[in-house]
């Protein structure tokens, strides 16, 4: 029979070093699962489908001012200019950030970088690639109908 001896200080290197992977591999684990937690969404972070229409009152879009809405999930801007209602979508078409309504400009403005549009959705500037999608609008009594 063939005795392996260990001395004291072996044993006690190969427990720490087992110790130290144990623990590693621990933390490693639990960091990638909340590392996916982060990037994976989930129902709250996820916008509802929202609804298909959308009621305002005239007195929450004035003259020259815009709001912003959900419309079947998705942002939307809604911009009262001499005296018509255009509806627009809110996102971006180059890189899918939100657009502000420029009362200066008379333009729709996405802030990231740069892109302009007209009041129908057209690209007059910047980098998007597409026009922005449109909505239709209906008045009906005293109030707008998007959707």
């Amino acid at each position: 029979m063939v005795r392996i001896k260990m001395v004291r200080r072996e044993f006690l290197l190969d427990t720490l070093n087992g110790i130290i992977g144990i623990w590693t591999l621990v933390v490693g684990i639990g960091l990638g699962f909340i590392g996916l937690r982060y990037l994976w969404p989930t129902g709250k972070t996820i916008a509802s489908t929202g609804e298909e229409k959308v009621r305002i009152p005239f007195s929450e879009i004035t003259e020259g001012n815009a709001k912003k809405i959900v419309l079947r999930g998705k942002a939307a801007i809604v911009v009262n200019s001499g005296g018509k209602i255009y509806a627009l979508s809110a996102i971006c078409t180059h890189l899918s950030c939100i657009v502000n309504w420029s009362e200066g400009q008379k333009r729709v403005v996405c802030p990231c970088h740069g892109a302009v549009f007209d009041l129908n959705g057209n690209v007059i500037a910047g980098p998007a690639p597409k026009p922005l999608i449109t909505y239709d609008v209906k008045l009906i009594e005293d109030a707008v109908i998007i959707g």
